[in-house]
């Protein structure tokens, strides 16, 4: 009701007493209400979805991103391929967590930048990390303590930058009573994504855990 009155007002492109057939303004009026409703969600977040479906998007989105607390799944690899000690793997996952902490740095780039942006860039950094990784787990590159170290940090500061833009989509998604919901929703299945990628390690990878 209130869109429709706005639209109707004298001082609009298409009002009444302007020399615009009715057809033309109902087809105008229809035009707002569609866009209004399918791309615009709030503060300048667009969507061709609505908030609940962009939301549950933002859910399964972060239910595979949680490769900080899904830690245990690949340093058993480090311990009997690369011979890292019990120390040595405390160590490197200190590091990553300290990567994972960068999340002012992500905000101040996602209001600088933009959500794809900082979300490529994260997807960057993550497959960087992990290729590096891996690559050094079957032996082709350098594994020592120092360099996994240092791409176990840039994968999971690619990671604070998804769980950065995740929250802060939720956070705009919704009006000021229902954001405490959303972001504890959001960083609850960002915890889950433990079991997630537990599961599907477990499943695709069974039979051979350095691929």
């Amino acid at each position: 009701a209130n869109q429709m009155a706005n639209f109707f007002r004298e001082d609009t492109p298409f009002a009444l007493n302007q020399n615009h057939s009715r057809d033309e303004v109902e087809d105008e009026f229809t035009s707002l209400l569609h866009e209004n409703r399918s791309t615009t969600i709030a503060n300048g977040v667009s969507s061709y979805f609505s908030r609940w479906q962009s939301f549950c998007g933002i859910c399964l989105y972060v239910s595979v991103a949680g490769t900080t607390y899904a830690f245990g799944v690949y340093s058993e690899l480090l311990r009997s391929r690369l011979g890292y000690s019990e120390d040595a793997l405390d160590f490197v996952a200190s590091v990553g967590n300290n990567g994972l902490y960068l999340s002012l740095l992500a905000g101040y780039s996602i209001q600088k930048f933009g959500f794809k942006t900082v979300v490529l860039t994260g997807g960057g950094f993550i497959s960087i990390g992990f290729l590096y990784i891996w690559l050094a787990i079957i032996k082709v590159v350098p594994s020592s303590i120092g360099s996994i170290c240092f791409f176990y940090f840039l994968s999971q500061a690619g990671v604070c930058c998804h769980i950065s833009t995740a929250v802060t989509i939720s956070v705009k998604l919704f009006p000021p009573e229902s954001r405490g919901a959303a972001i504890g929703l959001s960083k609850g299945y960002f915890a889950l994504s433990t079991a997630v990628l537990s599961d599907l390690a477990g499943g695709l990878f069974r039979s051979s855990p350095t691929s």
